[in-house]
Order: C-alpha cells, then sequence, then structure tokens
C-alpha cells in the first residue's frame, strides 16, 4: 500500500494533499485468527443477507462444529442440518464445495498466500 500511494503521489501531485490528510487502508494489515477455508465460509454464508442475519446462521454452523469449524466437520453435516440452521441449499453445496477441496487437497486453501508469494504474486 505504501508503494502504491508513493507512486501516486510521484504520477500527480495533485494527490499528495489528499494522501497527506488520509490514513493508509488498512484492509488485511491484522492477521486473522481465521483460516482461509473458514473465511471463505463466513463470506459464502453472508452473500445477500443483513449483518446480523448473516452472524446468526455462523454462529450457529460454528456450534453444530463443535467451535472448530474444519472441513471434516463440515462434510459430516447433513444438508438437512444445514437448512435447518438457515443455510440455503445452493451456499450449503458451496461450502461443502470448498471442504471437499481442502481435504482432497485438490486446491491449497489455506496456503493461498504461499501460493502467491511463489509465483511473485501481490497477497
Amino acid at each position: 500500500m505504501l508503494r502504491i500511494v508513493a507512486e501516486v503521489a510521484i504520477l500527480d501531485k495533485k494527490f499528495v494533499p489528499l494522501i497527506e490528510r488520509r490514513p493508509l487502508c488498512t484492509l488485511g494489515s491484522t492477521i486473522s485468527e481465521e483460516t482461509h477455508l473458514q473465511s471463505l465460509v463466513s463470506s459464502v454464508i453472508s452473500q445477500q443477507l443483513a449483518v446480523k442475519a448473516a452472524q446468526t446462521i455462523h454462529a450457529r454452523l460454528a456450534q453444530l462444529c463443535k467451535n472448530e469449524i474444519t472441513p471434516k466437520r463440515l462434510l459430516n453435516l447433513t444438508d438437512q442440518q444445514l437448512r435447518e440452521i438457515g443455510v440455503s441449499g445452493a451456499k450449503a453445496r458451496t461450502i461443502k464445495g470448498l471442504a471437499q477441496v481442502e481435504v482432497d487437497q485438490k486446491f491449497p486453501i489455506n496456503a493461498i498466500k504461499r501460493v502467491h508469494e511463489a509465483r511473485g504474486l501481490p497477497y
């Protein structure tokens, strides 16, 4: 972020006062306690829902998973269990699909940062 802001300031001096008045974005600057899979599951649940509804459904999911949302625990849940806590059929399939990808190690969801770094890509 610092590099990008510096480049913008060099490219157009009109942005310098604005940059000086505004703090940098801190998105992604704190280390999350969630795994990437857990973050993706949270994102899927919250799509097209009010914040409170998404939080309620996520809390119910955490309870079903004994407060540890892992791929194996997600795969052990039935579609009916997911529907009963408010997860739609499409979201249930997506969540289970993500969990299956992680179990099958088809894509290293929890190693996305390392994959990006190994390829020289920004994260």
